[in-house]
């Protein structure tokens, strides 16, 4: 996690990625361009809920702007509207070079954290 504001409810991720995530072309598959995103996304709604609850991922929309080559990513997410039991949120993953390679949003389940 590079970034948390809790009072704007944005979270900004980075990623490394590795060679075994190129498809033969050389680009970043496309599941794992969504993974990033989504991976960004659990942090965020458990933060926001104050550790109190864990996401579930009910759905998860991905538009691929550019292709992402291998090297290190960021993602900025940010929740739209929490409720108690679900959350709609939206992020954007930029490679090294700043461009958009990615935009996603999901509508997650908001479960109580596992006791352990």
């Amino acid at each position: 996690m590079l970034d948390w504001n809790p009072e704007a409810q944005r979270i900004k991720v980075g990623f490394q990625t590795r060679k075994e995530f190129r498809n033969p072309a050389g680009i970043i598959q496309g599941g794992m361009i969504a993974a990033m995103i989504d991976d960004a996304f659990g942090p965020m709604c458990i933060l926001a809920s104050d550790r109190t609850k864990v996401p579930l991922t009910l759905d998860l929309n991905v538009s691929y702007m550019a292709a992402g080559q291998n090297g290190k990513f960021v993602c900025e997410a940010r929740i739209i509207r929490q409720g108690k039991s679900i959350s709609f949120v939206e992020g954007e993953l930029f490679d090294a070079t700043g461009e958009l390679v990615a935009r996603a949003t999901s509508t997650v389940r908001l479960i109580p954290m596992p006791q352990r």
